[in-house]
Order: structure tokens, then C-alpha cells, then sequence
């Protein structure tokens, strides 16, 4: 009997083997259908189909999120590529979160030539539902937020759960979330002194 060839890393399944029927069987008896990541975070093994020509990064599609690409420079590396590729997907869209595909049923021209792998994405990341908060902001504040967002054509709530989300991810400099934070604590100290 031909097995395939089965790497397991991080939160990847690779596997060299053409004929994703035998794969998809031995996962399945395996119970690597679904796991938990610690912290109750839901996440799902879904096939991405991955293409690498010599001198490239290592190119990978996820079929179940039409459109999702991801790239990265060694395949150790492509789950986390993967991940990101699929928040950046999801980011600002009101779907629901598709179910993994059997990769059977993907024989496409466009999975020629490749192979596939089984990655873990933390779907509890890509979680689009919207939930009603309520949050004190100064007047002043306000009025400067939404001349702001006139401008930008955005909403309110966009543009403040995008400004937090950059800042807690590193795409607003900490040196300038720093500096406003102490130029804040600088005019309470010199308010509290008159």
C-alpha cells in the first residue's frame, strides 16, 4: 500500500502525496478534524493548496476563502502566513466563516502541479460578528473623530476599532501612542496644579 509522505509542525499538516483521498482518510482516523487551541479558541484544519518553483517563496491558496493567498519563504513559516492572509481576508466583512473542504472535491487547473497542506487557522481571529459596546469619549473628542471620518469616508466604529486594532498590532509606532500618552498625562499634571 502507498502511504504518503506526512510532515507534522506548528499547526501544519504537510504531506507530499498527489492523491489527497488517502491524507484526507488517515486525518480524519487520526481526529484531526477539529482541535481547541489553549484558550478556547476555535480552530480548523483547512486545505491549502501550496505551489514553491526553485529561487520563489512558497505560494499557497486557501480554496474555502475565494480570493485568499499567502506567501511565505519556507514552509515552516506558511501557517502563520496563512493565518494572516486569512484575517486580512475577513477584516471589515459581515460572512459567515466557511467549513473546511474536503480536497477531494478541489481538482481544479489551478491545483496542478503543487501539493497540499492542512492548515490550522484560528478561526476565533476571523470572528466578523459585530457586538454592541458602549464607551465614554470626551465631546471634543468626538467632534474631532467625526470631522475626521467625514473625510475618510468611514463610520464611526470603523475608524475606531481600526485605529485600536493598529496600535495594538504595531502598525501605529509605540514611540508616537507613548508621546501622546504622556503629552495626556503632562496636561492633567499642569491642569491639577492651578
Amino acid at each position: 500500500m502507498n502511504h504518503p509522505h506526512i510532515e507534522l509542525f506548528d499547526n501544519c499538516v504537510y504531506h507530499t502525496h498527489k492523491n489527497s483521498k488517502d491524507i484526507v482518510k488517515q486525518l480524519r482516523k487520526a481526529g484531526w478534524a477539529e482541535v481547541a487551541l489553549p484558550g478556547g479558541e476555535e480552530s480548523m484544519l483547512y486545505p491549502v493548496y501550496v505551489h514553491h518553483d526553485e529561487g520563489t517563496a512558497y505560494g499557497a491558496i486557501v480554496p474555502d476563502f475565494e480570493g485568499c493567498f499567502a506567501a511565505a519563504d519556507s514552509m515552516r513559516d506558511l501557517p502563520a502566513a496563512v493565518q494572516e492572509a486569512a484575517g486580512a481576508f475577513f477584516e471589515g466583512e459581515e460572512v459567515g466563516i466557511p467549513e473546511p473542504s474536503d480536497p477531494e472535491e478541489l481538482n481544479g487547473e489551478e491545483y496542478q502541479g503543487g501539493s497540499w497542506a492542512f492548515i490550522d487557522i484560528d478561526t476565533g481571529k476571523l470572528n466578523t460578528a459585530k457586538e454592541r459596546v458602549n464607551i465614554s469619549i470626551p465631546v471634543f473628542a468626538l467632534r474631532e473623530i467625526d470631522e475626521y471620518i467625514v473625510r475618510l469616508g468611514e463610520n464611526r466604529s470603523q475608524f475606531l476599532y481600526t485605529s485600536a486594532l493598529k496600535v495594538i498590532r504595531g502598525e501605529i509606532p509605540e514611540v508616537i501612542v507613548k508621546k501622546a500618552a504622556a503629552k495626556k498625562t503632562r496636561a492633567k499634571r499642569g491642569s491639577g496644579s492651578r
